[in-house]
């Protein structure tokens, strides 16, 4: 059961899953005025809730969810979940260090703002860091879109 109510969504709130760490993903993103929500700040006492239980709350609570685990796209009952429930996903491409990712993200997160605000759930999107300078923001690109259906 969640351990708290949703949070105040002035600015879009990301839902960090378990798989991206507690630290330095979430601090990254946090330096740079993003707004997070973690894993373990809404389910503490499990160590890993199933992804219907942690899509369904994102979508319940406006939230968009962020996750490494692009696996989750293969998934026939999670990808019935994120449509069902109406979530928003983004799913983090590539290997890196959750450093890498997190400055990814953030340099990628204007195009990313501007994604979210053309797209209305239930969708997963993935991010791409940029293939060739880490100091240069990645891309966005619609995985899965509720419009499709």
């Amino acid at each position: 059961m969640p351990s708290s109510g949703p949070p105040d969504l002035s600015a879009p709130h990301f839902f960090i899953d378990r798989d991206l760490g507690t630290r330095t993903f979430p601090s990254v993103l946090r330096a740079a005025g993003i707004k997070v929500v973690l894993h373990d700040e809404v389910f503490p006492a499990i160590q890993k809730v199933p992804d219907d239980e942690w899509l369904r709350y994102t979508a319940e609570h406006g939230l968009v969810g962020i996750s490494h685990d692009s696996k989750i796209r293969y998934t026939s009952a999670s990808r019935d979940d994120i449509l069902r429930y109406g979530a928003r996903l983004l799913i983090l491409k590539g290997k890196a260090a959750h450093d890498g990712l997190a400055r990814s993200f953030v340099l990628t997160f204007p195009a990313i703002e501007r994604f979210l605000q053309r797209h209305e759930a239930p969708f997963i999107a993935k991010i791409y860091r940029h293939p060739h300078d880490a100091t240069r923001p990645g891309r966005v690109e619609m995985w899965l879109s509720g419009e499709a259906q």
